[in-house]
């Protein structure tokens, strides 16, 4: 990953233990919180009830948050948490979540009402391959607020949700 400036100087550079993809944001702190792929330990593997997926080298996303410097300072691995027999049984043979974004919530008026699930700096998430977006406490590395959908049989390889920002219409809400 590189930040580069108008004139073409590098002015950052972090290479992460994996191929970056899909998506990251530059905070307000300086750090970089970004999803990068790795391969699922074979103590989760063994957990996995298909014998063919069993046998393959499988998956998981990784999200991560360094400094400047480029040390972790934050880091939630996705085979912890989440069911390893849940996926999109179209794609998700080898690659068994297939993240695709990853935002840091702002300030909004759902925890300004006292809901802790939506705390500014919990961590939304898009988990394509499990038709399912996912808000994380980085506190507790807990899922705490979680979304299939319900229209039309609800998501399906979403992409892209984000919560509104303070100040714009709808603000607060998650399009997707």
């Amino acid at each position: 990953m590189l930040e580069v400036d108008w004139e073409g100087k590098m002015v950052w550079e972090y290479k992460p233990p994996s191929a970056p993809h899909h998506d990251f944001e530059r905070l307000e702190n300086g750090n970089t919180i970004l999803i990068h792929s790795e391969l699922v330990p074979e103590e989760i593997k063994a957990k996995i009830e298909d014998p063919e997926r069993r046998a393959a080298p499988v998956k998981a996303d990784r999200i991560l948050e360094v400094n400047l410097e480029g040390e972790t300072v934050w880091e939630w691995h996705e085979y912890e948490h989440l069911d390893i027999n849940q996926y999109s049984k179209t794609d998700g043979i080898h690659d068994w979540t297939h993240t695709n974004t990853v935002q840091v919530l702002p300030s909004n008026h759902w925890y300004d009402e006292g809901d802790e699930r939506f705390k500014p700096g919990n961590v939304l998430i898009s988990v394509r391959n499990q038709d399912t977006i996912y808000i994380i406490d980085r506190d507790s590395l807990d899922i705490v607020w979680q979304y299939t959908g319900d229209y039309k049989g609800g998501l399906a390889h979403q992409h892209e949700p984000h919560m509104i920002e303070p100040g714009l219409p709808g603000a607060g809400n998650i399009i997707i």
